[in-house]
């Protein structure tokens, strides 16, 4: 059996966004965002694990459209077995 582990980060992702065209914002934020996610490591987790973003996160990344993604997120992050990651919008 897999202990539940959490952490809640702060990402800040207004400078990686920059270097992209303006009209590309949300959906390189999204892939920015799921790299920086794969980098934080749980105790236990092996290579190859799978990051799964919540609906409510997915809602706020593209709410705002494709050019006006939000710059700076707190996101809860979930371990709910040894190849998955929830990643969910925390408070």
């Amino acid at each position: 059996m897999v202990e539940k582990a959490e952490k809640v980060i702060s990402i800040n992702l207004r400078g990686k966004m920059q270097t992209a065209q303006r009209w590309k914002y949300a959906k390189i934020a999204s892939l920015l965002l799921r790299g920086i996610l794969k980098k934080q490591k749980f105790e236990g987790m092996k290579d190859g694990y799978k990051i799964k973003f919540d609906s409510e996160l997915n809602e706020k990344m593209w709410n705002r459209g494709i050019r006006n993604p939000p710059t700076k997120l707190k996101i809860k992050l979930t371990k709910k077995d040894e190849n998955l990651i929830d990643a969910k919008l925390a408070g």
